[in-house]
């Protein structure tokens, strides 16, 4: 994915110059993905580098979580 910003520059991380991000497939189970996640979305919701979409945030959970953290990050950009 290539994405063009307002000064020119393209990036192909997705929003902003920055990407940040956590696999927890080996650390969480699937409930502490959840929660880890929607405490994640919170603060990706409220961030003001977040917010001017200067960052690009993912996570990455067991194959079993996925469903259960898209629904628990929703529409918070994660």
């Amino acid at each position: 994915m290539t994405v063009r910003h307002e000064a020119g520059e393209t990036s192909r991380l997705g929003r902003g110059r920055f990407l940040i991000g956590s696999s927890l497939k080996m650390y969480f189970s699937r409930e502490r993905s959840v929660q880890w996640s929607s405490a994640v979305a919170d603060i990706v919701r409220a961030h003001p580098v977040t917010q001017r979409q200067e960052a690009t945030v993912f996570a990455i959970p067991s194959f079993l979580a996925v469903e259960a953290v898209s629904d628990a990050v929703g529409d918070s950009g994660v």
